[in-house]
């Protein structure tokens, strides 16, 4: 193949990573909004947002306190010391990331079992990514001011998150895709 075709190829691969994240996240789109609008379903949906708050809690308390942090806590909130507190809504428990990666992945060329795995992993990433948000979070509360605390909540962990996922995803891409 010449370099001309080499590289009109990879374009071609580049462009329809784009559209198959496109169509992961319309697919999210619509499946979040019936799991938001219909009554039986909106039931088990919220139950898993408020399991994974509170395993996002509880975890983010744990690890605080191990570093010798007085706090509090509950299913949605830590609240160290000196501190307003922290609430872990559910935008913050990184279950939209996680299915959208999930999708893209499946969308990809590569074996099932290489996929399955890989998703396995990077779900696994993306949980300690949010465990890491939280305690972070509320240690910027401690020591740092609102300014700063809002810039990293709103700016830094949302480019750091999706950053992260992105690798994920060009590495599959480049390395696990074509096994």
């Amino acid at each position: 193949m010449s370099e001309s075709n080499s590289k009109k190829a990879s374009r071609m691969e580049g462009i329809a990573i784009i559209w198959k994240s496109m169509l992961a996240y319309g697919i999210w789109f619509v499946l979040r909004n019936a799991l938001t609008r219909i009554s039986f379903l909106s039931v088990y949906w919220y139950q898993v947002n408020d399991f994974f708050a509170s395993l996002y809690v509880k975890l983010s308390a744990i690890s605080l306190e191990a570093m010798g942090y007085g706090l509090r806590y509950n299913d949605r909130n830590v609240l160290l010391d000196g501190t307003p507190g922290l609430y872990v809504g559910n935008h913050c428990l990184g279950l939209s990331a996680s299915f959208i990666f999930v999708f893209i992945i499946f969308f990809l060329k590569g074996k099932l079992l290489y996929k399955v795995l890989y998703s396995l992993f990077g779900l696994g990433v993306i949980f300690f990514i949010n465990w890491f948000r939280v305690v972070g979070l509320a240690l910027m509360l401690k020591h740092g001011t609102k300014a700063f605390f809002h810039f990293n909540h709103s700016y830094t962990y949302l480019i750091m998150v999706y950053g992260i996922i992105f690798a994920l995803i060009i590495f599959y891409e480049n390395k696990l895709s074509k096994l």
